[in-house]
């Protein structure tokens, strides 16, 4: 996070730690409370009894699949990833390997199975844009993701 920041790869959303200050960005003490909710509602990973307090986001809107950490004890680098999956069953996945390792293996179809609920990144190796690359992007008139030039431009503002 400290030299990539917060941005997408596809729709996948690498959320910062804090909202960037434009207003536009997601963030993961934003996604917080609406992470934590599936997991009381829903009891998270089937075996694990950890609660809901100890879960924590890191990307979203991925298709209905947010990704987070399950955090398992003081140490970040070794906290698990977790999905949950809108489509999947059960909902809620665990992944004993780290965000960028789990990024890695999703776009390079590395696991035994899609971990996610639909294909939209798996075997995908597609480009990390940083959110403010985004906002220059947009603000530019092209497409934040592709850089492209994008026709829809200026039709909603």
């Amino acid at each position: 996070m400290a030299v990539y920041g917060g941005g997408c790869i596809d729709d996948l959303i690498v959320l910062p730690p804090l909202p960037t200050g434009n207003g536009r960005q997601a963030s993961i003490t934003g996604h917080t409370a609406g992470f934590r909710e599936p997991w009381t509602t829903e009891g998270g990973v089937p075996g694990v009894e950890l609660g809901a307090d100890r879960v924590l986001p890191w990307g979203s809107g991925c298709n209905a699949n947010e990704p987070g950490w399950l955090m398992t004890g003081p140490n970040p680098d070794q906290w698990p990833v977790i999905v949950w999956r809108g489509h999947g069953n059960p909902r809620w996945a665990l992944f004993n390997c780290g965000r960028a390792e789990f990024l890695r293996r999703l776009v390079t179809a590395e696991f035994d199975a899609c971990p996610l609920s639909d294909l939209s990144l798996w075997g995908r190796v597609g480009a990390f844009v940083h959110h403010e690359e985004q906002e220059r992007r947009f603000h530019a008139g092209l497409d934040p993701m592709t850089g492209e030039p994008d026709p829809y431009a200026g039709m909603f503002d």
